[in-house]
């Protein structure tokens, strides 16, 4: 069996009470989603797969020269998108992982594009990420009414 990694800070509960609150005091085109995905050529790999009886599964793949420690350097990239009801409303793409340098200036970006509240587009919903919590993020998006 395959097992599953689950997040530490994850709570049923206060997920539970987050959706609440958003769902009491939002309408779904004031609401924008942030969410960082990334990939790189190992994305696709799979451990596992299926072949018809008689056969090896089998897939082609990067062979990648070099030292050991080279062979796990590959470029990833990073995708950033903040997703309105009808749209995406802004996107950004690193190489690597978004930092907090990189997310600020995404913010900065991201609220040109957005309205002060009760507007559409008007409320930012990010995940728990570290960097999310930053108080120059919560003072970049109080300052516009964004909230």
């Amino acid at each position: 069996m395959k097992m599953t990694k689950v997040a530490i800070e994850r709570s049923a509960a206060k997920r539970a009470k987050y959706r609440y609150h958003i769902e009491l005091y939002y309408l779904p085109h004031q609401l924008v989603f942030v969410d960082q995905s990334a990939c790189d050529r190992r994305t696709s790999y799979r451990g596992r797969a299926w072949a018809f009886r008689g056969y090896r599964a089998a897939r082609k793949a990067f062979f990648i020269r070099g030292k050991r420690h080279e062979m796990t350097r590959t470029v990833s990239y990073s995708v950033l998108p903040a997703i309105s009801l009808d749209r995406i409303l802004y996107v950004n793409i690193v190489e690597c992982s978004f930092n907090a340098e990189s997310f600020t200036a995404f913010i900065d970006g991201l609220l040109n594009k957005m309205n002060p509240i009760p507007g559409p587009n008007s409320v930012i919903v990010m995940d728990n990420c570290r960097i999310h919590k930053a108080e120059i993020i919560r003072e970049m998006i109080e300052e516009r009414y964004i909230f």
